[in-house]
């Protein structure tokens, strides 16, 4: 499991769209639920690490209380806590692979919550392309923030040093969709509902190489 951000509403006084009184719980529950909800995953050590959105950046700008990092604390992960993107290198396959001599695919995936507003699919999808970028090696990128579910690949040339030749790379950038109902501010605003879809993303085991899926 990889966490994104925005896990809880934070509709703290001072955040813009937020009403502190239409909250069906406070900040303090809110953050004890989300401790309860996703504790056994911790415990059965399968979060690999997590990173804040906007809502929980909202306490530490006001108040300098991170809220995901106090529950990755309690969960004892701290360690696979950032505050704003993160990194995971994935070494997948069995074990037998190694013991036969079979390669086994090593993936760099970032993950980053997003920012920033834009009404439309592109203008989110240039702020990945921008800063995905500035980093070399990351195969598999995966962000949030739009509430729009979206996929692209893209390409890259890079050098090889090893072997004296410049070979394609592809990114591919996923972002997950929201779980919200359509209404409140969203409706207050006009903004547009958008679409539902799950990504499923699968990385080859034997030969380097990242599939996606929807599911709707």
């Amino acid at each position: 499991m990889i966490i994104l951000g925005d896990c809880i509403d934070n509709g703290i006084k001072s955040a813009p769209g937020a009403s502190m009184y239409e909250q069906a719980m406070s900040v303090g529950a809110q953050k004890e639920w989300l401790y309860e909800e996703l504790k056994d995953f911790a415990e059965n050590g399968q979060i690999l690490a997590g990173t804040s959105g906007n809502h929980e950046s909202r306490s530490k700008r006001e108040t300098d209380t991170d809220v995901l990092y106090d529950v990755f604390c309690r969960w004892r992960n701290e360690d696979r806590y950032r505050s704003s993107m993160a990194f995971c290198f994935l070494r997948v396959g069995g074990a037998d692979q190694k013991s036969c001599g079979k390669y086994r695919p090593t993936y760099c995936v970032h993950i980053w919550h997003g920012s920033g507003g834009g009404q439309t699919i592109g203008a989110g999808l240039n702020r990945v392309e921008r800063l995905s970028n500035t980093f070399e090696g990351v195969d598999l990128e995966i962000t949030g923030h739009t509430h729009r579910p979206a996929y692209f690949p893209s390409g890259r040339l890079v050098c090889d040093f090893r072997n004296k030749k410049i070979i394609p790379r592809t990114v591919h950038s996923v972002t997950v969709p929201s779980f919200l109902d359509y209404g409140g501010y969203a409706a207050e605003k006009g903004l547009p509902p958008t679409g539902f879809a799950i990504p499923e993303i699968i990385l080859s085991t034997y030969e380097k190489g990242i599939d996606v899926h929807w599911h709707r």
